[in-house]
């Protein structure tokens, strides 16, 4: 079997070594790159930045030593991926193939290749456009800003022209003109863009499916809250959205399925969602049907069949029947985690369990959810220990500073020493 060659530094100069430390080729360089397939970047002339090379000309070496790209480009990228690497000569961007023959030419002022993107985008002259995997430019540098190269599933990707947003297809085809301010990924045959103040959801014709003035945030603005450009809002093929000032739901189709009645919504979870009209919250289904009334002063997304609401200023727990499981008696009650939820009482804090029985008092200065089966805690002079489900100081609260558990184990400081301790307390050296 080939041994593995890793880059070492000895004398200010770097070369490679096998896996027991023999020197295979000689530290002759002022920096060295791990290998990637059978070449690694190399860099003679360059000043070392800790894991990095300034200056100097980069090339490449083969496992045997020989320079078989010479030293002559002024940066590299990620060096050889799927047989290419992206390099700049004389300030210019452009691809070479693993016997250093140039596929791309040197003119490129930015370049963000992928082997695995079927489009890359390229910039040249203040424009960008996109190039294949093979190299050759399919959409000219013509536009102003570009998506970074992933194709939506509708097979559609973001340009901007003259500070407007449309959409072109892997052919450089406009299939929705560059006219809106801002525009989000096409997902199932829609998507959400916005005009002249307006979220809108458009089709791949770019059809208004529906339009909904933006409310104004009290700062000569809008609120854009509701507009996230990166990804879809849809969860289960519903999405909440606003219209008039006020929300409803619609389908992946912008079918309105629950009209615009609600002064505010949540997504749904566990086929509820909480909404709020004339002041108070409650809950509908899929339907749009009231599941649980309208009472409470505060709700959030059911989990585990279990929602916090606020009545009267204080937080509790229901199930998906508007049962009380949790009373309320709590200032806050937090998500529940591996079983259970933190709870605060003015300004101390404890854990209740599923069924609302209190598991510790509300005693602790500070505390965290479960990691691993144990929760860290702070007591009333300031230190740290942990507990279990049950509630029980399994790790008497003794240390000055801690950390939950990861792996089987925490980090802990005891009078000024940093060590690591497993699940019983024992001290433990960490691999």
């Amino acid at each position: 079997m080939e041994n593995k060659l890793v880059p070492v530094c000895r004398n200010g100069k770097f070369g490679y070594a096998d896996e027991t430390g023999r020197e295979i080729i000689p530290c002759k360089y002022d920096f060295a790159k791990p290998f990637k397939g059978n070449l690694a970047a190399v860099n003679l002339g360059g000043q070392r930045i800790a894991i990095s090379c300034m200056g100097g000309k980069w090339g490449f070496v083969n496992k045997a030593g020989i320079e078989v790209i010479p030293c002559q480009y002024d940066s590299i990228d990620y060096g050889f991926v799927g047989g290419l690497a992206q390099v700049r000569l004389n300030g210019k961007w452009g691809l070479i193939d693993e016997t250093g023959r140039q596929v791309i030419p040197f003119k490129y002022d930015s370049m963000y290749y992928s082997i695995k993107n079927e489009l890359n985008p390229v910039e040249r002259d203040g424009k960008w456009g996109y190039i294949d995997k093979a190299g050759n430019e399919v959409i000219p540098c013509q536009y102003d800003h570009i998506d970074d190269g992933s194709v939506d599933v509708d097979g559609l990707v973001r340009v901007q022209l003259n500070g407007k947003w449309g959409y072109i297809d892997k052919s450089g085809k406009e299939v929705v003109p560059c006219r809106y301010d801002k525009v989000q990924s096409f997902f199932k045959g829609v998507a959400r863009a916005q005009i002249d103040g307006k979220d809108i959801l458009i089709d791949k014709t770019g059809q208004e499916l529906i339009s909904c003035k933006k409310e104004d945030d009290g700062e000569g603005g809008y609120d854009s809250t509701y507009f996230n450009p990166e990804k879809p809002d849809f969860r289960d093929g519903l999405a909440r959205f606003m219209k008039d000032g006020k929300w409803g739901v619609i389908n992946e189709e912008g079918q309105t399925v629950i009209p615009f009645i609600y002064d505010e919504a949540g997504s749904f979870s566990e086929g509820l969602a909480h909404v709020k009209k004339d002041d108070k919250y409650g809950y509908i289904n899929k339907s749009g049907k009231v599941a649980i009334p309208f009472h409470y002063q505060d709700a959030h997304d059911f989990h585990d069949g279990l929602a916090v609401v606020a009545l009267h200023d204080l937080y509790g727990v229901i199930d998906k029947y508007g049962m009380e499981v949790a009373p309320f008696a709590y200032g806050a009650v937090f998500p529940f985690h591996q079983g259970l939820a933190i709870v605060r009482e003015e300004t101390r804090f404890g854990y209740i369990d599923k069924y609302g029985r209190r598991v510790t008092p509300c005693e602790y200065k500070f505390a965290h959810p479960l990691r691993e089966g144990l929760a860290l805690v702070q007591d009333h002079r300031c230190l740290y220990g942990y507990i279990d489900h049950t509630g029980r100081e399994v790790i008497p609260c003794q240390y000055d500073d801690a950390r939950d558990f990861e792996n089987g184990v925490a980090e802990v400081d005891y009078h000024g020493i940093t060590y690591h301790i497993d699940k019983t307390g024992q001290k433990v050296d960490k691999e």
